[in-house]
C-alpha cells in the first residue's frame, strides 16, 4: 500500500486480510495487551470516521453513536479495506476492553488535514488532492458531507481525554 485510501479502485490490495485486516486488529491488541501489563489505566484508541460511516442501511435521521458501526459485508463488497480494517480493529479493542476490564475509548476522527509526518500522502489529503484536482470521487463520497478537522485539534483532543 503506497499511503493511499485502500478501494478496489487503487488495484493495489492483493490480499486484504493480509495486508490489512489482519496487522490492523493485532497491532491494535498488541498495544492493549501492553497496556494491561503496564496497568495503564485509560487507553485512547485513534479510530477513524471510516469505522462509522461505511453503512448505508443507517437511517438518515439518526445520530451515528456507539451503536453505529460501517457494515462489514458492504464494506467487503466494495473492497473498502480500510473502513474494514478500522470497523474491525476499533471493535476488537472495544471487546478487549469488555473482557479484560481495561477502560478504552475510541474517538473516530473526520478527515484530519494538516503537515505530513510520512513521505506518502495519507487517505485524507487524497480526498482534498482528488477534489482539488476535480477528479470523479465515488457516490459514496458525493452523497455525504465530508466532515475535516486540523490535525493540532485532533492531537489535542486525544491528549486531554
Amino acid at each position: 500500500m503506497s499511503g493511499g485510501l485502500p478501494s478496489r479502485h487503487s488495484g493495489e490490495i492483493l490480499h486484504p486480510d493480509r495486508e490489512v485486516l489482519d496487522p490492523a486488529v493485532k497491532g491494535t491488541l498488541t498495544v492493549l495487551k501492553v497496556c494491561s501489563t503496564l496497568k495503564v489505566h485509560k487507553v485512547v484508541v485513534m479510530s477513524s470516521i471510516a469505522a462509522v460511516t461505511s453503512n448505508p442501511n443507517w437511517p438518515q435521521d439518526r445520530l451515528k453513536d456507539e451503536s453505529c458501526w460501517s457494515d462489514k459485508e458492504f464494506c467487503k463488497e466494495g473492497e473498502d479495506w480500510y473502513s474494514l480494517a478500522k470497523t474491525l480493529a476499533e471493535q476488537a479493542a472495544l471487546e478487549y476492553a469488555r473482557n479484560n476490564r481495561l477502560n478504552v475509548v475510541t474517538l473516530c476522527p473526520p478527515f484530519v488535514f494538516g503537515p505530513l509526518l510520512q513521505s506518502s500522502v495519507n487517505a485524507s489529503s487524497k480526498l482534498l488532492i482528488y477534489v482539488i484536482k476535480g477528479c470523479i470521487i465515488s457516490a459514496a463520497i458525493t452523497s455525504i458531507t465530508c466532515p475535516y478537522q486540523d490535525c493540532d485539534s485532533t492531537e489535542e483532543l486525544s491528549v486531554t481525554y
